[in-house]
């Protein structure tokens, strides 16, 4: 059976060639978003004991649907009287300057529990976890981007003006934290052990927290005994906890909560292009059949059974569509590696999005249903046809018209499928369109900033002097025509997330909610 489909698609080779072609996209699109989605949402979080872990976030008694930020302390104390979990961290993400090894640069800082991150699993890459203050893990890629050098174990490197030893060098995709509110868009470069001096503000910081449940500690009794704890607090200190709550919830929830309703429409998207290229296929083969309809007859005439000739359609089509998935996989590749450039403000966790062994088998099982579904269309075409109908002179006449009403119900069938893609990328287009051209209220045509980290140790008064001698630098700058006609300094930058985006400190306590959102 094999060999006479071979021989078969020998004699049409521009439709084999065509019904790959249509296979490849409609499976590569298919599979590149079911391996994004498999990676973001099927996968718990790529920790150790992931399915436990959970955030702890601040909250108002009266907006309990409101995430928000909470102070060192208040964590502190959670942590301290909670008695649901094995372990809990405590991190904020600050970016600081480093002054040594090459060019001067910004990098994001994520100070955090010592004890908390070998609890999760990772293993460095190079050396071992910070053991005290004055120690730091770098990320693989600020290790690249300062030479690779696998001796930088044991050596210093500058955090505005505060030296500290490398003690670990981190595997490409260790990623923490994950994205999440308040963490969005966070790539950390360093990690170092919470409590050292002069890189975080334990009074008015953003802090947060992840915790992991015991085994048998429901999500449900975990936020409850948090929830008890910080009305405890707010008891206490009523002056600087007004309405203050916290509450907990599950990690994976957190991380994937604003990107999943966009994947699971793209994925949606995927599949109705999939049934396009199906539709597509089906049409080849419908033409192909009546071509063969001669062909077709005479074996029927000479006792082919209706499940063998179906076997035989099926064949046919899955010698191309398994052609055409093993192409999709490749530009599945392609596209998972285009989804993952977005970032990690787009795809929490894209270390971890990565063609597995699921994939292939779920590329072949979309052939094997496509093969089903394309090979329909001639298979009912052939059953309706009598064999000493097709036989006789006039049969194509017949046999045409009856190709052809089920040729256009397989166009209106496709056209009704890409009307409603099209309304889908036209729907996603004019989003981003309008979130792009919503007025920021001021001219920023010509508009050009840059961020500059002041180290703490630099008092008001020193730093004054100096940022009026870098404004008076700047408009020094002026001459020719693509010169600076002004230049300002300011402590903050409208629409532009401080904390998300430099991890400093704009505020602290509970009227500092960073985000308003619904669960």
């Amino acid at each position: 059976m094999l060999s006479q489909a071979l021989r078969s698609w020998n004699r049409t080779r521009l439709v084999a060639a065509l019904a790959i072609f249509a296979f490849a996209i409609g499976i590569g699109a298919a599979t590149a978003m079911y391996t994004v989605v498999n990676a973001v949402l099927l996968r718990p979080v790529p920790y150790s004991d992931g399915d436990r872990l959970v955030a702890i976030y601040g909250a108002d008694v009266d907006e309990p649907n409101r995430f928000s930020a909470n102070t060192l302390d208040d964590l502190q104390n959670i942590e301290r009287h909670a008695t649901g979990f094995d372990a809990f961290g405590i991190f904020t993400s600050i970016t600081r300057s480093l002054t040594s090894r090459g060019d001067p640069r910004h990098v994001t800082v994520v100070a955090v529990t010592p004890a908390f991150l070998p609890q999760l699993g990772p293993t460095p890459a190079l050396g071992s976890w910070p053991a005290t203050e004055r120690d730091a893990a770098v990320s693989d890629r600020l290790w690249r981007e300062i030479g690779s050098d696998p001796r930088i174990i044991g050596d210093s490197i500058v955090l505005d003006g505060v030296p500290f030893t490398v003690t670990a060098v981190m595997p490409p995709r260790f990623v923490f934290p994950l994205a999440g509110p308040g963490t969005e868009g966070v790539l950390t470069d360093v990690w170092v052990p919470l409590g050292q001096t002069g890189l975080h503000d334990p009074a008015g910081g953003f802090y947060f927290a992840y915790g992991r449940r015991k085994p048998g500690v429901s999500l449900v009794a975990a936020d409850t005994e948090v929830k008890t704890l910080a009305a405890a607090i707010a008891r206490s200190d009523p002056a600087n906890h007004k309405s203050y709550s916290a509450r907990v919830d599950d990690l994976h929830d957190v991380v994937t909560r604003d990107v999943k309703p966009t994947l699971l429409l793209l994925l949606g998207a995927a599949g109705l292009l999939l049934l396009i290229a199906s539709a597509n296929v089906a049409g080849l083969l419908l033409v192909r059949s009546v071509a063969r309809s001669r062909e077709t007859a005479t074996r029927v005439a000479l006792g082919a059974s209706p499940a063998r000739l179906g076997a035989q359609y099926v064949v046919e089509g899955l010698l191309v569509s398994v052609i055409g998935a093993l192409a999709g996989l490749v530009i599945s590749a392609m596209l998972v590696r285009a989804s993952t450039s977005l970032g990690p403000e787009f795809l929490p966790s894209t270390s971890a999005v990565d063609l597995d062994w699921s994939v292939p088998a779920v590329a072949l099982s979309l052939a094997f249903v496509t093969a089903l579904l394309s090979a329909m269309a001639p298979l009912w075409q052939a059953a309706r046809a009598r064999p000493a109908d097709v036989l006789n002179a006039g049969v194509r006449l017949s046999a045409g018209h009856r190709v052809k009403r089920l040729s256009q119900s397989l166009v209106v069938a496709e056209i009704a499928l890409a009307f409603v893609l099209l309304s889908l990328g036209g729907s996603l287009l004019l989003r981003l369109q309008a979130l792009s051209n919503t007025p920021a209220g001021f001219d920023v045509d010509h508009l050009l900033t840059f961020s500059l980290d002041v180290p703490d140790a630099l008092t008001h008064d020193r730093w004054k002097p100096y940022q009026r001698r870098l404004i008076d630098a700047i408009a020094g700058a002026r001459r020719g025509p693509g010169g600076i006609r002004q230049s300002a300094a300011a402590g903050g930058l409208l629409f532009f997330d401080e904390h998300r985006a430099r991890g400093t400190s704009v505020g602290h306590g509970r009227t500092n909610e960073f985000r308003d959102c619904q669960s």
